[in-house]
């Protein structure tokens, strides 16, 4: 729990410590999963960004925040359960699922826009690889 509680803070705090350079056009930012160390054993890689970062989200909109993770192992990704850090988000993987070489899954994450102001919010994707969990932060403005 302790290592959860730590890759989570962790993640906000990274979200939080960075400059939006994009101004306020209201453009998505998204940042490459470059980031994520490339282990020469991972079982997989992550085709969308790890960190969204939104300018202007409008008040009360439908808006889904999504990356993709890809199987590249011989070994199957299997996705044990994903956790939010708080209840104004929500994942919409159905979990759990296994993944073969080659398969990619979409990981959707819906924040609650009837909740003025600024957020940054994390998924936990609890899996069977050295990176666990993997953390996808989210992070914008809800006016």
């Amino acid at each position: 729990m302790r290592r959860v509680l730590f890759f989570l803070s962790l993640s906000l705090a990274a979200c939080s410590g960075r400059n939006n350079q994009s101004g306020s056009t209201g453009q998505m930012v998204q940042r490459t999963a470059s980031s994520i160390k490339k282990e020469p054993f991972s079982r997989y890689q992550l085709t969308g960004p790890q960190i969204i970062l939104t300018d202007t989200i409008p008040y009360n909109s439908d808006t889904v925040f999504s990356t993709s993770l890809r199987c590249i192992s011989d070994t199957p990704l299997i996705i044990y359960k994903t956790d939010v850090s708080c209840t104004c988000t929500t994942s919409g993987l159905s979990t759990p699922d296994t993944l073969k070489k080659g398969e990619s899954i979409k990981l959707p994450v819906r924040y609650n826009t009837k909740i003025r102001g600024p957020f940054a919010q994390s998924v936990l994707v609890f899996n069977n690889t050295e990176v666990n969990p993997l953390v996808i932060s989210i992070r914008g403005v809800i006016r």
